[in-house]
């Protein structure tokens, strides 16, 4: 139990954040309408701040985005999981994450979602592809890909029907019914190799 509350917790913190640790490197003071939080000094590109309506937005200038489901790479692995969990095939769903298989780090993202997470797995019944965009230049670099041959983050933004089975003290969550956004990590840890998700955070929602 203890491991879902650390999962719950970094979650909202993650939302109260912005993109929470994808936004480490940024500037923590409140950006004025116009102006983007800086990231110059990790050498990432600056994406974000207040949109004219003073919603903190990712804003998509210069991002390819789409609104059919991705079919091949890290994109496709990101959507997948949601994608399975909203069809309720759990277990096939737990294939795509880290430490599934023989993973040896210390961070495990399967074994959050396979024990005492399997609430929170099984919370998702039915998922649609809103929005999707690949935004690995525009945020950090965490320490899930650290030692990757290659990553890449996923925006997704998903409409999800859900159980209701969350909430209170017990089982506090960010997941709801209606409009869900990730930032999802997908690594391959070596060349050739299959793409996993190695984190799943919380984000700023794509500029309309």
């Amino acid at each position: 139990m203890k491991s879902i509350w650390l999962l719950c917790l970094s979650i909202s913190l993650l939302l109260l954040s912005g993109c929470g640790k994808l936004n480490q490197g940024a500037s923590n003071e409140i950006a004025a309408e116009g102006q983007v939080s800086s990231n110059e000094t990790s050498g990432i590109q600056p994406h974000e701040g207040l949109n004219s309506n003073g919603k903190y937005v990712i804003f998509k200038d210069g991002l390819d985005i789409f609104t059919t489901e991705p079919t091949e790479g890290a994109a496709e692995v990101a959507w997948e999981f949601f994608k399975l969990r909203g069809q309720q095939q759990y277990d096939e769903a737990l294939k795509y994450l880290k430490g599934s298989e023989t993973d040896t780090s210390t961070y495990s993202l399967y074994a959050d979602y396979a024990s005492e997470g399997n609430i929170y797995l099984k919370e998702v019944i039915g998922a649609k592809l809103l929005r999707w965009t690949d935004i690995t230049q525009v945020v950090a670099k965490e320490s899930e890909d650290v030692g990757a041959y290659d990553y890449k983050v996923i925006y997704l933004e998903m409409e999800f029907v859900t159980r209701g089975k969350l909430g209170g003290p017990d089982h506090p969550s960010s997941i709801k019914n209606g409009v869900n956004i990730y930032a999802v990590h997908v690594v391959q840890m070596k060349e050739n190799g299959p793409w996993i998700i190695s984190l799943l955070g919380g984000c700023p929602s794509l500029e309309t």
